[in-house]
């Protein structure tokens, strides 16, 4: 039978490796994910060190692991195993991110965002050589023309309140 302490000392530097490695993932750009993923799963090997060490124990008995093996290097061996572990889900974590985040409808922007952000753009372009005093007053404009706008887009009994629309032209 193989000893508690080593069971709880394999579990607990595989639980060190990934949490040192899940924390360089944290840092690194695009991998915040894959480090949060790994931070958890080394909890989960904390966890098993703590609570269930004669279960582990077992595990290595029935998966015929030898006490002169785990004896002999148990500290390289599990940080190799840390290793291995995450490079495993490096692997299968990517692709499969792919298909779980992917939306299936891209999304577009507002067909009235784009419309405001082209007429801004072209009052901008024509008003370049004017003061700043009329740019403001052609914003100012184009403001209360998209306050018009939603006044006569709003139909039947959810119409706007147009004092609300006087406020804001006073403005």
């Amino acid at each position: 039978m193989i000893d508690i302490t080593a069971s709880q000392y394999i579990f607990s530097v595989i639980g060190v490796t990934l949490l040192g490695l899940g924390l360089i993932s944290i840092f690194v750009p695009r991998h915040f994910r894959l480090g949060v993923l790994i931070i958890l799963l080394a909890d989960l090997f904390f966890a098993i060190a703590i609570v269930f060490p004669k279960k582990a124990a077992e595990l290595f008995v029935s998966m015929g692991a030898s006490e002169r093996f785990l004896a002999s290097e148990p500290l390289i061996s599990s940080i190799i195993e840390g290793i291995v572990i995450y490079a495993l889900i490096y692997v299968v974590y990517f692709p499969v991110k792919k298909h779980i985040f992917r939306s299936g409808i891209e999304k577009q922007p507002d067909k009235a965002k784009t419309a405001a952000k082209k007429e801004k753009a072209e009052n901008s372009a024509k008003n370049e050589d004017k003061a700043p005093e009329k740019t403001v007053l052609v914003e100012e404009i184009s403001k209360e023309k998209a306050i018009e706008k939603t006044v006569k887009a709003s139909s039947g009994e959810n119409k706007a309140d147009p004092r609300i629309f006087e406020k804001l032209r006073a403005r």
